[in-house]
């Protein structure tokens, strides 16, 4: 497809829908919500989704989004792709998700920026370390938030995007710690096999660190290349000294 976006643009769009305090308003792709729209919706009563009311939902619910920059859900990721090919076609959440070429559970999701987050009815965009960026809903507008705090369920690999060469893994200390299912993977091998990572939870922190070090001194003392398997996803990385 011609001006395919990339997972880094629509992660910048994104971030940058959230940077600048986009709104949320239903069936919006990324546009200008004026006085004169809102009054025209409101006037034709626009219909809305079924936990709206159209009487209310274009001047009063929405009215802190006018003069904003809005989407809905699924039309922020309409709205990253129009940025690349005006004509992309307007699409809901539940349809993106099934047209992604690769999915799985949530417990699941692989380290990669820019794979859309979902459950029935509602669409994210995965940023990495654990953080999701999402029109929530017309309460809260364009949001930051933490995946382990939503309730999606499945990730995605969105079909008419171009995702870069995945990076290895690095398995170290951080600040704040990496986590997710390959690091709870690593802890579960490494506990197995003796080095004490404490509590397999998915958060690598020091004591996971060391008992991977621990690991790459009595078998390779100058590193290790390491494949893990979790959740039906292989994830590849490096031992870092």
């Amino acid at each position: 497809m011609a001006n395919k976006i990339t997972s880094a643009q629509l992660v910048s769009y994104f971030q940058r829908a959230v940077a600048e305090g986009w709104g949320y308003v239903w069936s919006l792709n990324g546009e200008l919500y004026t006085r004169e729209l809102a009054e025209h919706y409101h006037k034709i009563q626009r219909p809305t989704s079924k936990h709206r009311d159209p009487k209310t939902y274009w001047l009063k619910d929405c009215a802190k989004w006018i003069g904003k920059m809005a989407a809905d859900c699924s039309g922020g990721i309409v709205g990253a792709h129009r940025q690349y090919n005006p004509s992309y076609q307007d699409q809901s959440a539940n349809t993106f998700y099934s047209r992604c070429i690769e999915k799985g559970p949530i417990s699941t999701i692989p380290e990669i920026p820019g794979l859309c987050v979902w459950r029935d009815g509602h669409i994210g965009i995965y940023e990495g370390n654990g953080n999701v960026l999402e029109f929530r809903g017309t309460d809260y507008g364009a949001v930051r938030t933490k995946l382990t705090n939503r309730n999606f369920t499945h990730w995605g690999r969105l079909r008419d995007a171009e995702y870069a060469e995945e990076k290895p893994m690095i398995f170290e200390v951080t600040s704040p710690y990496q986590r997710g299912p390959a690091y709870e993977a690593m802890q579960t091998a490494l506990n197995a096999a003796g080095y004490d990572c404490g509590k397999a939870d998915g958060v690598w922190g020091p004591k996971s660190q060391n008992a991977l070090q621990g690991l790459v001194e009595a078998h390779m003392p100058i590193g290790v290349s390491i494949t893990v398997e979790a959740g039906g996803v292989t994830y590849r990385g490096d031992a870092v000294r």
